[in-house]
Order: structure tokens, then C-alpha cells, then sequence
């Protein structure tokens, strides 16, 4: 399953790695950041594929 896979690939590990250093209002806002982010390419792709 590639959920299983994700968290074995360095680079996104290093991410998470650094990410879980800061400070939490900074935690906050990259992850605020990156659910815009996830939420609008789902989008186009739901929109695309209408």
C-alpha cells in the first residue's frame, strides 16, 4: 500500500523532521498552509475529471 511507503522516502521524512523542530505557531501555519494546498489540487483534480 503506498501509505505504508510514504514516510520511507527521505526527503518527506526530512520535511516532517524539520517541520516537528519548530515552533508550534509555525508548525500551525505551514500545516494550515499545506491543507490549502492539498485541499486545492483536490479540487482540480475532482473538477478535471468532471
Amino acid at each position: 500500500m503506498e501509505e505504508d511507503n510514504i514516510l520511507k522516502e527521505p526527503e518527506i521524512l526530512n520535511r516532517f523532521k524539520e517541520i516537528d523542530n519548530l515552533d508550534p505557531n509555525d508548525k500551525e501555519r505551514i500545516f494550515f498552509t499545506l491543507d490549502a494546498l492539498i485541499h486545492e489540487i483536490n479540487n482540480k483534480k475532482r473538477y478535471a475529471n468532471s
